[in-house]
């Protein structure tokens, strides 16, 4: 698995990303979206494009993330060196200090206000190829 780009920009917008978007689209093949928002996926969908919402059934992040791990053991995730604020969450992703033992999901388990915007976006591509 590659991760080659990514664009973070805040309070972007809509004319700022979706043209990227479509280019990306374009450029890269791509045959569907990701988006964690209605909004985004209804304004998507006006483009033109391929989108849906991820699968967030209760534990689709532990699936995720263990696809992930093992990817990364075997040495089949590459992610580019241009992609800073990926690499970033993924070195400083941190889980709670003190579990209380009724996390029942891999995300109750995981120490918040962190950033996890990327590792997120991640997360929703992953679980589309996990299965």
């Amino acid at each position: 698995m590659w991760v080659i780009k990514e664009w973070y920009q805040p309070r972007a917008r809509f004319e700022e990303w979706v043209d990227l978007v479509g280019r990306w689209t374009r450029e890269y093949g791509v045959r569907r979206w990701f988006v964690d928002s209605d909004a985004t996926e209804r304004m998507l969908r006006t483009a033109g494009l391929q989108v849906r919402q991820p699968y967030k059934a209760k534990d689709a992040a532990a699936v995720s993330v263990n696809y992930l791990n093992s990817l990364m053991s075997r040495g089949m995730l590459y992610i580019a060196p241009e992609c800073h604020a990926l690499r970033m969450e993924m070195e400083t992703y941190r889980y709670k200090d003190r579990l209380e033992g009724d996390e029942a999901t891999l995300i109750a388990k995981v120490a918040p206000g962190q950033p996890d915007h990327a590792c997120d976006a991640l997360r929703y591509a992953a679980f589309s190829l996990s299965g």
